[in-house]
């Protein structure tokens, strides 16, 4: 039976030497429509391979596969703040929703020499005015050597204090100072505050999770109490690059829905990984409630694209989807895409992988997919088939350069 629907297929004229057209991208999806050099320099020492390589294996039919994009939405439930030295002799005001809050405290990064912070220095006041100090209002305070075991250096670097709050010293504006130290060294800190058991919170997602250059970036921002959406008084963002350059967005007044241009906080054409930091505040009856939350996006370089035109070829091999593309750099380069096909309910079921990878030069040129003949034959599914999931990989800058949904749809006449 299997070799009589491979001899069918093989008859079938539908497929061969058809060109057909990628679908228009759909909001979600990602991809350029011209081709341009990167402005930055590869990593050095870099080194890739120039062997083409072809692969397909199978999927199962009734394996659930969710090709729909969802970008990490942040949640958070504390704020942050960087003080000098001088604000632990000034008192730094910490305002709390809820009792028990954790607290950490780090050397801003870069810093060397930095006098370690004992809590046990650290002196509290309560809203009340009620003083707590030698560690008093403090419990399960961390030691150095804890904190080493917990996370080194990375997360908690020397001179990095972290305690949680007494439930006794409640909530309302508390203030912070610190005894026996050098308040005019100009050392910095980073003060992290996080209310486990507040009702107040803010959510931060983007649009997508990867972003060409000179588009548009998209946010959403929700102000929290018991899971209800209550309007901050103040809304703040800012976008950070991966060298540290900070770029303020604007914010109208009101708004939860941010949409920003990447084109002039980009041009210095960084990629990488890009943060997005918001802050929020509002006082509730009476309370001032703070939140900052942060979320990352990867921004790419356009350095090849697709062009739309699609060849298919129904050969003894396989089924090939030949994708023409305009490659503006040289390098390495992956198409992968999901080959669905119908079963005979007329459903469309996952059907097999294809990948192929290798080095293109400038220019017009193209890369194929080949889906396995023996792949398809033994999966029992039929034309119509859909390619989705494409997706266009620059492998010596791991950048995506094109993902789509549903990409095309083979037909046979």
């Amino acid at each position: 039976m299997k070799n009589l629907i491979y001899l069918l297929i093989l008859c079938l004229p539908a497929v061969a030497g058809d060109t057909i057209q990628l679908m228009n991208r759909k909001s979600g999806d990602l991809g350029a429509d011209r081709p341009a050099p990167a402005r930055t320099a590869k990593k050095p020492g870099l080194t890739v391979s120039q062997e083409k390589v072809v692969t397909s294996w199978a999927l199962k039919a009734d394996e659930a596969l969710n090709l729909t994009v969802t970008p990490h939405k942040a949640e958070s439930k504390g704020y942050w703040m960087t003080v000098d030295a001088s604000a632990f002799d000034r008192g730094i005001v910490l305002p709390l929703t809820a009792p028990g809050a954790f607290v950490r405290i780090t050397p801003e990064p870069g810093l060397s020499g930095v006098e370690m912070l004992d809590p046990a220095n650290l002196v509290l006041i309560s809203e009340a005015g009620e003083s707590f100090s030698n560690g008093s209002g403090m419990e399960k305070m961390v030691s150095a050597e804890q904190l080493e075991r917990a996370g080194g250096k990375r997360l908690f670097p020397q001179g990095s204090a972290v305690f949680r709050m007494a439930e006794s010293l409640g909530a309302g504006e508390l203030v912070l100072f610190s005894e026996n130290m050098d308040y005019n060294s100009g050392r910095r800190y980073v003060i992290d505050v996080f209310e486990r058991g507040s009702d107040f919170g803010l959510e931060l997602a983007a649009g997508n999770d990867t972003y060409m250059e000179g588009g548009q970036l998209d946010l959403s921002v929700a102000f929290t109490h018991k899971g209800n959406t209550i309007a901050p008084e103040t809304l703040s963002a800012s976008l950070i690059a991966p060298d540290g350059a900070e770029t303020p967005l604007a914010v109208a007044a009101g708004r939860t829905e941010l949409t920003t241009s990447l084109q002039n906080a980009t041009a210095t054409g960084t990629p990488g990984l890009w943060e997005v930091r918001v802050s929020a505040e509002a006082v509730i009856d009476g309370t001032l409630v703070r939140r900052d939350a942060r979320t990352a996006f990867a921004l790419v370089q356009p350095t090849a694209v697709f062009t739309g035109a699609v060849t298919v070829d129904n050969k003894p091999e396989g089924l090939i989807t030949e994708l023409a593309m305009d490659v503006a750099e040289a390098g390495r380069y992956e198409v992968r895409g999901i080959l669905f096909g119908t079963d005979d309910r007329g459903q469309l079921k996952p059907l097999a992988v294809g990948n192929t990878a290798d080095w293109l030069e400038p220019g017009q040129t193209a890369l194929a997919m080949t889906f396995d003949r023996s792949v398809i034959t033994e999966s029992g599914l039929r034309a119509p088939f859909v390619v989705k999931d494409l997706r266009l990989i620059h492998q010596d800058r791991m950048s995506l350069l094109h993902r789509q949904e549903t990409a095309f749809r083979i037909t046979r006449k």
